[in-house]
């Protein structure tokens, strides 16, 4: 996956995002997706980035939900 690819992919994760926690500010959503993706951005292997992004922001958002604390 190229950076490219992967912008584009992170641009859907963060509308399915909005759209699956409505209730969450977007500028909030898009703060988490990024500091997810510059977090893994030292990572080689690329192609699942994405997905890592998603999971760990639904996590967050999810946790956050719930009030509960996030995991380190």
């Amino acid at each position: 996956m190229n950076r490219k690819e992967e912008d584009r992919a992170v641009e859907q994760i963060i509308v399915r995002l909005e759209e699956k926690f409505p209730n969450e500010p977007p500028t909030s959503i898009e703060k988490t997706v990024r500091e997810q993706q510059l977090a893994l951005a030292r990572n080689p292997l690329r192609d699942y980035i994405p997905v890592l992004i998603e999971h760990a922001v639904k996590e967050r958002l999810r946790r956050a939900a719930l009030h509960l604390p996030t995991a380190a």
